[in-house]
């Protein structure tokens, strides 16, 4: 698919593994894919600046989970308030991969993680790169970590495409309806 990266980088994180619950029954059925989306409102908040997060987490086609929040910290940057918001992605991803496992059911190996800013899709995705911040650095090692696992895919999405983004922004009712049109609202 286009715009995956995939990296070995196992040596970067030796031991790192997904934690599977020892008292999972077993899991029966088609497998479950779970995925998601992610966007962040860069200084959202017009009194205190803070960036606003939004995430969708996806059990096949069907959202299961809708997160939209003012993120804790003051962002400076556009990068790092989709860096923040990747971080939240990618641990909701794994309590929902946690919890799915908890019921029975069989997941897919892989979770794709979608997003539309292509700097923070190239960072965590490359073992290369580096991050000079120090909250920066540890909400990417965070991801970087989950990655090396394998079972984590991040994709760059075109912003036309992300659903997420009705979490973020105040969309007037045309752009609004394009985003959800065949999604959640029948024609």
């Amino acid at each position: 698919m286009e715009g995956v990266i995939r990296a070995n980088w196992k040596h970067l994180y030796p031991g790192a593994h997904e934690k599977l619950p020892h008292n999972a029954p077993e899991p029966k059925g088609k497998p479950l894919r779970v995925w998601g989306e992610f966007d962040a409102d860069h200084a959202h908040d017009l009194e205190n600046r803070r960036s606003v997060s939004g995430i969708l987490i996806y059990m096949n086609e069907s959202v299961v989970k809708w997160y939209s929040k003012r993120q804790n910290t003051i962002e400076t940057s556009t990068y790092g308030s989709e860096l923040v918001s990747c971080r939240t992605a990618v641990e909701l991803l794994i309590k929902m991969r946690y919890c799915v496992r908890m019921l029975g059911v069989p997941l897919l190996y892989e979770s794709w993680l979608y997003g539309d800013n292509q700097a923070v899709i190239l960072n965590c995705s490359r073992p290369e790169s580096i991050i000079k911040k120090k909250h920066h650095s540890c909400a990417y090692h965070f991801i970087h970590e989950t990655s090396s696992i394998g079972w984590l895919f991040l994709v760059k999405q075109s912003t036309l495409k992300s659903k997420s983004d009705i979490l973020t922004k105040a969309l007037n009712p045309s752009k609004l309806y394009e985003k959800l049109k065949g999604w959640m609202v029948s024609n």
